[in-house]
């Protein structure tokens, strides 16, 4: 029986955000600035008043420094209900200070403005490039075909290889968040009317939080994220945030929202978060790719102990498995699962006799060490152009239909197929040769040309037929 957990859901709504007329400061219209200067001096301290709009209350402002660090600056002074006034001290060092401020919503917290502060030094003439957001449009978008389990990948790494230059440690990845997520984004596709907006809360099915609770069976308590010095026990309280978005390109989603907005940032580098994940759904009419990105702090032991036993069950289960369809769905679990302890298993099953069993490892191995995938497969090209130049088809042909099998490498697994096809089409002329030897008579050439077939073409439909009409040949 599963553990529980208790879970935290940190709402993120992506802003559509309007661009202000220098460029440099953005605002949706649910708060109001007085004015404040874009240059000041190091160490002052500058006041800033804003005023919401209704609907939106608790604002903050989330301050990143020229070091990259994000603090977040609660109001110094509530003047009424929908004023407030902050005092932003600006004595982390010259440079470029982002300033940014979230308010909440009923829908969750949101992006209100965003504008550049500069310190101890003149505001350059020309914004530099990186201080206005390029438009999606300058992104090339993701292939249309492309696998989306594949898409979720490069989006985590995008994230990880960034924790990596700022010497924080890799998120692992939980399945359990993404098929979750996923199952959230189906949903809210599903919506009819659908909102305009990704929405955290899905009539009857609540959050991504609340799947946790209702799909694993995990207690329904809810808490405030962030928290400080987390609890670690059996029954530890776990938290749950996750951030939204709609795009074409997951390179403009990461460097254009996830390096720039804070609530969005702020998970990527954050030290809380034990686990994430990354679940994307496309729409099958526009090509968008709807994306959540889920962060969990695992903090029950019990939770983990669960986990760490469903890997330990499935590995048994794929070294015990004799039926190769069985393997391979084994394989493809565990490659889900991304434990790094799974990268040798993947290894040694990319030689595996069975090509069903090689195209589940060389999944698995797409979604663990994509670099490690990618030179197995140009290795296996080489392989195939050297049977093809010798005439070997019988060596090119379980190549290709372990491309052909692959799930999540689809350039890959239409060459495969295409290859086959040539392969097919050829075996099945040199087939209908011998079948018209054998109308005619010449029983001894027909048998030749099968045995050829039998042969050359082994692992393809048409050598199983040659096999069939040798036994006929033979005859009671």
């Amino acid at each position: 029986m599963r553990a529980p957990i208790q879970l935290l859901t940190f709402l993120i709504l992506m802003a559509t955000v309007a661009r202000g007329a220098d460029r440099e400061v953005f605002h949706t219209g649910k708060a109001g600035f007085g004015k404040f200067p874009r240059e000041v001096a190091l160490n002052a301290t500058q006041l800033f008043q804003v005023r919401l709009k209704s609907g939106y209350f608790s604002p903050v402002m989330a301050v990143t420094y020229p070091d990259g660090s994000t603090e977040y600056i609660r109001p110094a002074r509530e003047v009424s209900r929908r004023k407030f006034e902050f005092e932003v001290p600006f004595s982390a060092g010259r440079g470029r200070y982002r300033v940014e401020l979230v308010v909440d919503s009923r829908d969750g917290d949101t992006t209100a403005a965003q504008f550049t502060m500069w310190v101890g030094m003149k505001k350059p003439a020309t914004p530099a490039s990186s201080d206005t957001p390029l438009p999606q449009e300058e992104y090339p978008p993701e292939p249309r075909a492309e696998n989306t389990i594949r898409l979720e990948r490069k989006l985590f790494r995008l994230m990880n290889d960034y924790r990596e230059e700022l010497h924080l440690k890799s998120y692992p990845w939980m399945e359990e968040a993404a098929y979750l997520a996923r199952e959230h984004l189906t949903d809210y596709l599903a919506l009819k009317p659908r909102p305009k907006r990704l929405t955290h809360l899905i009539p009857g099915k609540g959050s991504i939080a609340d799947r946790f609770n209702n799909v694993l069976a995990w207690p329904r308590t809810i808490r405030k994220f962030p928290i400080r010095n987390p609890a670690v026990g059996p029954e530890a309280v776990g938290y749950c945030s996750e951030a939204l978005a709609a795009v074409t390109s997951l390179d403009w989603l990461f460097k254009e929202y996830f390096l720039r907005e804070s609530a969005f940032r702020l998970p990527v580098i954050s030290k809380y978060p034990t686990h994430a994940a990354v679940g994307i759904v496309r729409n099958p009419g526009t090509g968008r790719l709807y994306t959540a990105t889920v962060y969990v702090q695992l903090n029950s032991t019990r939770v983990e102990e669960d986990r760490e036993a469903q890997w330990e069950e499935t590995t048994k289960l794929e070294d015990r498995a004799t039926d190769p369809a069985k393997q391979a769905v084994y394989l493809r679990r565990l490659g889900r699962m991304s434990d790094p302890r799974s990268a040798a298993l993947f290894r040694r099953r990319l030689d595996a006799a069975e090509p069903e069993v090689r195209s589940a490892a060389l999944d698995a191995t797409f979604l663990t060490n994509p670099e490690l995938a990618r030179k197995w497969v140009e290795r296996q090209r080489s392989k195939i152009a050297r049977a093809r130049r010798d005439d070997k088809f019988g060596e090119a042909i379980p190549i290709l239909l372990t491309f052909a099998s692959t799930e999540y490498d689809l350039p890959t697994r239409i060459r495969g197929e295409r290859e086959l096809e040539k392969l097919s089409d050829l075996a099945g002329r040199v087939l209908a040769n011998a079948i018209r030897l054998i109308d005619l008579g010449d029983k001894m050439f027909a048998k030749e040309t099968l045995e050829l077939v039998a042969k050359r073409f082994e692992g393809l439909p048409e050598a199983d037929r040659a096999r069939e009409k040798l036994e006929e040949l033979k005859g009671p």
